[in-house]
């Protein structure tokens, strides 16, 4: 089985599935070395267990959605968490009975009950949302949007409404560090 890299629709690279787990692991294993060689603190990240496909059907069923095959065949074979491209992965495990991804010991059980928002529309529908709540936008910061006429229009709740409904139909599966996230 393979996986293919996509940034923005055009395959970049073909991985084998073969043994990836222990590669990274080594790969992981590898960096702590120099680190504790140039006495910097030392981050040891391991994988999750594997899911069975039961386990994997239990997720779809609880959030109502199919996962992509890709996920699918990275849960069974590599893990449900730990090193990831950049910082690490979300874990995905049940907590207290139901299936989350854990980022940071915080459990996050997404909103997949829609389509995935932001979209070249995100901006508009932002707008609608706070035209819906009385608020005329002042102006489009270029990273966040209208984050913060979301805080004047819904006060401290804000920024929580502003990030539920950007992430809505997204299941956020890595930490790329400052605030960016796959």
């Amino acid at each position: 089985m393979s996986w293919h890299a996509i940034d923005r629709g055009q395959v970049d690279t073909q991985v084998e599935w073969s043994e990836i787990r222990e590669r990274v692991i080594a790969t992981v294993r590898a960096k702590a070395m120099r680190q504790v060689r140039s006495r910097r603190a030392v981050s040891y990240p391991i994988f999750e267990p594997v899911l069975t496909g039961s386990e994997i059907a239990e997720v779809e069923a609880q959030y109502g959605v199919g996962l992509p095959e890709d996920y699918r065949t990275f849960l069974a074979e590599v893990g449900a968490g730990g090193p990831g491209p950049d910082i690490e992965l979300t874990s995905l495990c049940r907590v207290d009975g139901k299936w989350a991804w854990v980022w940071d010991d915080v459990p996050v059980r997404p909103d997949v009950s829609g389509p995935f928002v932001e979209t070249e529309d995100w901006p508009d529908k932002q707008i609608a949302t706070l035209r819906a709540a009385g608020h005329e936008p002042t102006r489009r910061d270029e990273d966040e949007d209208y984050l913060h006429d979301y805080v004047t229009a819904f006060g401290p709740q804000g920024e929580h409404i502003w990030f539920t409904e950007r992430e809505r139909g997204a299941v956020q599966i890595s930490d790329n560090g400052c605030g960016m996230t796959d």
